[in-house]
C-alpha cells in the first residue's frame, strides 16, 4: 500500500501551480484577471458546444438506447429459458445415469493397432 494518498509527481505539479497562482494574484493581478476571463470564455464555448452536440446526437443516442434495451430484454429471456432447460436436462441426466448404474453393460474393449500410424498417402 502506498504511503502517500497522491502520487508525488502530481503533488509537486499541483504545489508549483498553486504557488504560481498566488504569485500572479498578488504581483500581477491584471494578467491574472485576463487569464481568468479567457478561461471563462473558453469554458462557456465548450459548454455551448456540448449542449448543441447533445441535441444533435440525442436522436441517435435515444435510438441506440432503445435498441440496447430490446437486445438486453431478448438476451435476458434467452438466459431464463436456457436456465430452465439446463435444470430439466440435469434432472433427466441424473435419472438416466441412475438407470445406467443399475444395468450391466455387456461391452468389451477390443485392443487394436493403436501404435501403428496410418499411411496418409493412400487416402
Amino acid at each position: 500500500m502506498n504511503r502517500f494518498p497522491v502520487h508525488p509527481v502530481f503533488a509537486v505539479i499541483a504545489t508549483l501551480g498553486g504557488l504560481g497562482f498566488i504569485y500572479m494574484l498578488f504581483f500581477n493581478p491584471m494578467t491574472f484577471f485576463k487569464l481568468f476571463i479567457w478561461a471563462v470564455v473558453i469554458g462557456i464555448i465548450i459548454l455551448i458546444y456540448r449542449l448543441v452536440m447533445k441535441k444533435r446526437t440525442n436522436n441517435e443516442y435515444s435510438q441506440f438506447l432503445k435498441a440496447a434495451k430490446r437486445s438486453k430484454k431478448r438476451f435476458k429471456d434467452k438466459k431464463i429459458h436456457h436456465a430452465q432447460k439446463h435444470v430439466l436436462h440435469k434432472k433427466n441426466k441424473t435419472a438416466i445415469s441412475a438407470k445406467r448404474r443399475r444395468e450391466n453393460n455387456h461391452l468389451t474393449v477390443i485392443e487394436g493397432k493403436k501404435g501403428k500410424k496410418k499411411n496418409r498417402a493412400l487416402f
